[in-house]
């Protein structure tokens, strides 16, 4: 009788990969999936190519979504663990936590009032996602 040692390790080509960490960066900027025209695009393939690629990432249990539905991708926590394996972090999602929301100001509706940025942050990284172009009023 053998032994079985560790899961054998997970062979991806370098497009796969390329895929998964778009997919992954995708969702942690704005908390839904790419469609395949943008992954298309994004990565200079054609539409059936991504489609083939990402048969293969959910064959190897890296993605999981529903079938004809839209945006409904998400990396598995085995493919979140092989993304933090490759860069050193604990989770893609840890970058998003620590930051908020940064809430500009308010916006006057009726009754003209000085506009006065003061800057402080709500924590819906969650719901929203996060970067530059992100704020609130």
């Amino acid at each position: 009788m053998r032994l079985r040692s560790a899961q054998p390790a997970i062979q991806l080509t370098p497009r796969q990969l390329q895929l998964l960490q778009m997919i992954a960066s995708f969702q942690q900027n704005r908390c839904y999936s790419p469609t395949l025209s943008e992954m298309a695009s994004e990565l200079n393939i054609s539409r059936s190519t991504v489609f083939e690629h990402l048969t293969e990432l959910r064959r190897k249990e890296l993605l999981s979504g529903y079938q004809n539905k839209a945006r409904s991708l998400k990396v598995s926590s085995q493919g979140q663990e092989l993304l933090s394996g490759l860069s050193g972090q604990s989770s893609p999602t840890n970058a998003t936590e620590v930051k908020g929301i940064p809430l500009a100001g308010s916006v006057a509706a009726g009754i003209p009032v000085e506009a006065v940025e003061n800057i402080e942050s709500l924590s819906l990284a969650s719901a929203f996602g996060s970067g530059d172009d992100i704020f609130a009023l």
